[in-house]
């Protein structure tokens, strides 16, 4: 097929037009390839054709990885984040799409420098609060606290969950039934009001034995945090507040 050739006429034509309703600006010759931000390089085209347009630049320019990451973002809906009119796009055109970024990443190397930033994002201390707002420990990462939370030593970040991030940045209210914050961020125990994990002075009940504290309960069966609250959510595991 003669990509080229599709793609040309479908530039010629909106060139030759006066297109009304929503339209999308397109870089006739892509910036990544010396394309320049002149009139006589810009042509409107519809939502349609303009994810179109990409699809033909990615088979006319195979190797231009820019050209596969823009066709990939118009795909996942980037435009949804921007509050703009979504993209259609068919359940082929994404499959497609997602081999063709997965392809285009095997065998490329990481820098030194990149892993550095990686490094330095994963990073950031963490510090462990009980709901009164006494400090109870502090981690090197928020993935470490979660490694120690649930009990997951050596653990993969990728198998791990991001609650306590979450609460970090006040996502959720609490994680694991304590509060967590970056170090050098204010605690405000009004920001964590209400939370449904504070099991701070309240018996727990499971499988038909009372446990004095939520923390009697994990020592004496070995129970996980994460595997708590899921049992939790089930209802499998209830609370009561002491006499």
């Amino acid at each position: 097929m003669d990509y080229s050739k599709i793609y040309n006429q479908l530039i010629s034509k909106a060139q030759n037009r006066t297109l009304q309703g929503y339209n999308e600006t397109h870089h006739i010759i892509p910036k990544c390839i010396g394309g320049k931000d002149t009139d006589e390089n810009l042509v409107k085209l519809t939502a349609k054709e303009h994810f179109l347009a990409h699809k033909l630049l990615v088979e006319i320019y195979p190797n231009e990885h820019k050209l596969l990451w823009a066709l990939w973002m118009m795909a996942i809906g980037k435009k949804r984040w921007k509050g703009l009119p979504p993209y259609h796009v068919t359940s082929r055109d994404y499959e497609r799409t997602r081999l063709k970024v997965s392809e285009s990443k095997k065998g490329t190397k990481i820098s030194e420098r990149h892993k550095q930033k990686i490094g330095k994002r994963n990073s950031k201390k963490v510090i462990q609060y009980d709901f009164q707002g006494n400090k109870i420990a502090e981690f090197p990462s928020a993935i470490e606290a979660e490694r120690y939370i649930n009990n997951k030593p050596g653990v993969h970040w990728k198998e791990l969950h991001s609650n306590i991030v979450a609460c970090c940045k006040l996502k959720q209210k609490s994680a694991y039934g304590y509060i967590w914050k970056f170090e050098g961020e204010l605690l405000h125990l009004e920001e964590h009001k209400g939370s449904s994990n504070n099991f701070a002075g309240k018996k727990v009940t499971y499988q038909g034995k009372t446990f004095s504290t939520k923390k009697s309960l994990l020592e004496v069966t070995g129970m996980s945090e994460y595997m708590f609250y899921k049992l939790k959510k089930e209802d499998k595991i209830q609370y009561e507040c002491r006499n």
